[in-house]
């Protein structure tokens, strides 16, 4: 294999790297936990999330984590009513959730260990500060 060649290999694997993870709860209310890796909109995976949710035979209520997208604010959370299928699609709205809470604790948990956070311009020094020690945001 050419130099050229195994360069193209790896950047087309790089670029096929899922811009999310799925924790699977299974239990409390939510389901699974998806978490944005990247800072691109969470909503363009919708198809490949439903893949993986089918896949591992998921149902019920899914809660997406969208903060390096949006922030730590009011817009950060998303919960969705997943069939097993598809995404209700009616169903999609912000959620607030607690830092006390678990769902909260694991998705920061994921974050932490997240490589680029430090470029990650929607969360500020004392936030990304927070979430490489480990603490919820």
């Amino acid at each position: 294999m050419s130099i050229t060649d195994y360069i193209d290999e790896l950047l087309g694997g790089l670029m096929r790297m899922p811009g999310y993870k799925i924790e699977y709860i299974g239990s409390g209310f939510y389901s699974a936990l998806v978490v944005s890796l990247t800072y691109r909109n969470i909503l363009n995976e919708l198809d490949n999330i439903e893949e993986e949710l089918k896949l591992n035979k998921i149902s019920g209520m899914i809660v997406i984590d969208n903060l390096l997208k949006s922030g730590n604010n009011e817009e950060r959370f998303i919960e969705a009513f997943f069939d097993g299928r598809k995404f209700d699609r009616k169903s999609f709205k912000f959620v607030e959730i607690s830092r006390n809470n678990s769902v909260r604790k694991l998705s920061c948990s994921l974050l932490k260990h997240q490589e680029g956070i430090n470029e990650v311009f929607a969360l500020n020094k004392f936030q990304k500060d927070l979430l490489f020690k480990g603490l919820s945001i």
